[in-house]
């Protein structure tokens, strides 16, 4: 682990908490969705470039 990362348990009598389980948990949400916009991104930025290929395309007299 670095210095960005901590474990750390509490124990209050009979209850036990692993702080672990929840930064795990909510890092992998993160990590989702983080990839849900990247992948949003790249699907807009794609519609963006066929966009101006057959912009250009039309605008030159080519068929495609």
């Amino acid at each position: 682990m670095d210095k960005t990362c901590a474990l750390e348990m509490v124990q209050a009598g009979e209850l036990m908490t692993d702080y672990d389980k929840l930064i795990d948990r909510q890092l992998e949400r993160a990590s989702i969705k983080r990839r849900h916009r990247l992948c949003q991104n790249f699907q807009r930025r794609v519609q963006e470039a066929d966009d101006f290929l057959t912009f250009s395309n039309k605008a030159m007299g080519k068929p495609f």
